[in-house]
């Protein structure tokens, strides 16, 4: 027996980078958003102002995003290789949305 329903969807906006220790070709959603504009925003305004080198048990990381940001432990996908860059867009069932910013910062 089957049964149909009717669910009211909402799209969303996947911030989606590579972490820097670990498995570096898995992608790990970051943040996400209601709205396009203000998570490239967020996204711009983690950025460090300058690349740098920060040292940790005798390794040497190179890092593009502020010291201590939720972004910090993660690589940069701009470029030319990404051609979508780091964004992703998703149709979420509506009433999942409270859950999911539970488990996933999400950009006001």
């Amino acid at each position: 027996m089957s049964e149909t329903r009717q669910a009211e969807e909402t799209k969303i906006f996947k911030l989606i980078l590579n972490p820097m220790a670990g498995r570096c070709e898995h992608e790990n959603v970051i943040a996400i958003s209601d709205d396009m504009e203000k998570l490239k925003s967020f996204y711009i305004g983690e950025f460090s102002e300058k690349p740098y080198q920060h040292e940790v048990n005798d390794r040497i990381w190179n890092k593009v995003f502020k010291k201590g940001s939720i972004l910090e432990w993660y690589n940069d996908k701009r470029g030319n290789y990404y051609a979508t860059g780091p964004f992703e867009e998703e149709w979420v069932n509506t009433e999942s949305i409270e859950s999911l910013k539970d488990r996933i910062y999400f950009v006001e």
